[in-house]
């Protein structure tokens, strides 16, 4: 019946709604089930009767904003949208509802004005698709229903924009918001009589919509999330009460009603209400969020990691040099400390006999520990340190050489008869070693790359003075020197991201134990993010050093004693010197 004449819709409003017959000429006995006319009852509403004459009437309006019909019929829990209801057509109504010209800030700074309706009863603020496609706004998606008189449910908005839009009186208040985009918003149009006896009231107030009667179309709806920001005190009405004036901060917005008028706007009364069902949508989000693998790296961690991770971020501390110094995070108290002396001097005999053995451990043992005292990682025991009763450990230490390369292990957890060692009381962090599958495909990602180690990275950390008393050590030089004891004294990316950002960003991500890999799209990029790396890391004494890259600019100021000349995960590096 839609595609139908609708000057011949009334004539074929039989009951059996079949064109081979008019309503005069229907002899069936059924009416319609909602107001008992002589029609069908899917034509209701379509048609008005009357007991004297059956006449045209204009079809009902569509609604003002749009409605959400859930299939069930179920009222839903927020959402009202405007509904247009019909009214008697003897009595005509003419109506101004409040509107404003509103200026929209876009993106790049230009300005555009739209005729906007000011809807407290709107539960939240909508804006024409026409308009955002005019002005090229930038639109997000989103998924709310809404819902308006009746519980209707036919309507989602799917995308939204964020609006800045100010008053055309004071460019210095601004609101931003977030407004839903719906292909239409409303189908008002005011009433042309302009009400000029009544407005003499509000003569010289700025009124937000200088031409309430205007044709022109609604492209916003401001809803109560901004009609609360607006709103002022003053309040104006005309002596009959048929106009009213209420201040607001985009000026004096204008309502009129008028309910006995010989006016040709038609019989249809709209009502403009609106609230946005987020229940729908937030359902919708709760799945998702529980589907999502959570990204908060808080959550991850035991009990135990969280603590040592409190532990470090409120004690750690940085010399006037810039090195980073650590207190040890004890879990336990340090009375539950073993004596470990013995087990000290034990390890250092057993050494001692293996020395006799061989020279060449013994020369890479003594270069060991000499390197290690003149780079100050260790220090001899201060005269009187070891009389004052404090509560200490031992740490007893062996060599393992591999490949003719010698690594010097100091035992934190050695066994001892009675007590714990020093390990066994203290937290255990998370486990920071990033996959190095996962930091090579990150390399490979970029033309342009390079890598460097961080010298002996993990002795360029500092002990605590007062904690340097937990990781003492004994060593002589010869077998028939007195055994001295020494003291060992040997978090980076959080502290200065705000000055190394792109550097900071690859100590997190693109370090594989002390090795760094890093790259760029270009090579003005690599080059700069190469000595911005370089900068972040020496502001915490972290020298780096075996330097190898695919491009030879990058190796310019490298001292030539700090490049990698073997093979690099089976990339033979060759530079050209």
């Amino acid at each position: 019946m839609a595609r139908r004449n609708p000057s011949k819709l009334w004539q074929l409003s039989n009951v059996l709604w079949i064109s081979t017959h008019l309503l005069r000429d229907c002899r069936s006995s059924g009416t319609c089930g909602t107001c008992l006319g002589k029609h069908h009852t899917l034509l209701h509403g379509a048609t008005i009767s009357s007991s004297s004459s059956t006449s045209p009437v204009n079809p009902p309006s569509s609604s003002s904003t749009p409605s959400v019909s859930d299939s069930q019929g179920h009222q839903p829990p927020t959402g009202v949208s405007a509904k247009v209801v019909q009214s008697n057509p003897k009595i005509q109504c003419s109506t101004w509802l409040a509107t404003a010209r509103v200026n929209i800030i876009l993106d790049d700074g230009r300005e555009s004005k739209l005729r906007a309706l000011i809807d407290p009863c709107s539960g939240a603020s909508f804006i024409a698709e026409s308009a955002v496609q005019r002005l090229n706004m930038p639109r997000r998606s989103a998924f709310v229903p809404v819902s308006g008189i009746g519980a209707t449910r036919d309507q989602t908005a799917r995308s939204k924009v964020s609006v800045s839009l100010t008053s055309q009186y004071d460019k210095s208040k601004k609101w931003i918001t977030d407004a839903l985009i719906l292909p239409c918003l409303t189908d008002y149009l005011p009433s042309p009589r302009p009400f000029s006896v009544q407005l003499a009231f509000v003569s010289g107030l700025p009124l937000a919509d200088p031409r309430p009667n205007a044709q022109d179309p609604i492209e916003m709806i401001l809803g109560i999330d901004l009609y609360t920001k607006f709103i002022e005190n003053g309040l104006c009405k005309s002596e009959n009460e048929e106009v009213i004036a209420q201040q607001t901060a985009l000026g004096w917005i204008l309502s009129a009603h008028s309910g006995n008028l010989d006016s040709p706007t038609g019989n249809s009364i709209s009502n403009f209400q609106c609230l946005v069902d987020t229940d729908l949508s937030a359902r919708l989000q709760r799945f998702w969020e529980q589907e999502e693998i959570s990204v908060n790296p808080d959550l991850l961690l035991t009990p135990d990691e969280r603590e040592c991770q409190k532990h470090y971020t409120t004690t750690f501390r940085r010399t006037n040099t810039g090195k980073y110094e650590l207190c040890l995070p004890f879990k336990k108290p340090i009375t539950e400390l073993g004596d470990s002396y013995d087990a000290a001097t034990a390890m250092l005999e057993h050494m001692e006999r293996r020395f006799s053995r061989d020279n060449h451990f013994h020369s890479l043992y003594q270069d060991f520990m000499n390197e290690y005292l003149s780079l100050g990682h260790m220090r001899p025991e201060l005269p009187g340190e070891a009389s004052s009763g404090e509560i200490d450990f031992y740490l007893p230490h062996h060599g393992v050489l591999k490949a003719g390369r010698l690594r010097i292990v100091f035992n934190g957890s050695v066994n001892l008869s009675s007590g714990l060692p020093v390990n066994k009381c203290l937290y255990v962090g998370k486990n920071l070693l990033i996959d190095m599958v996962i930091v090579m495909l990150r390399w490979r990602m970029f033309p342009v790359v390079f890598s460097a180690d961080i010298v002996k990275a993990f002795r360029q950390i500092g002990i605590a003075k007062e904690d340097q008393r937990f990781l003492k050590i004994l060593w002589r030089r010869t077998p028939s020197s007195p055994v001295e004891t020494f003291h060992l004294c040997t978090q980076l990316a959080n502290d200065d991201a705000a000055r190394f950002p792109a550097a900071s960003r690859i100590l997190k991500e693109n370090i594989h134990v002390d090795d760094v890999l890093a790259g760029a799209d270009t090579l003005e990029q690599t080059v700069s993010l190469k000595k911005e790396l370089v900068d972040l890391l020496l502001a915490g004494k972290f020298p780096l050093r075996k330097w190898i890259t695919n491009n030879q600019i990058l190796l310019m100021n490298i001292n030539p004693e700090d490049l990698a000349p073997a093979l690099l995960l089976g990339w033979k590096y060759a530079p050209e010197l």
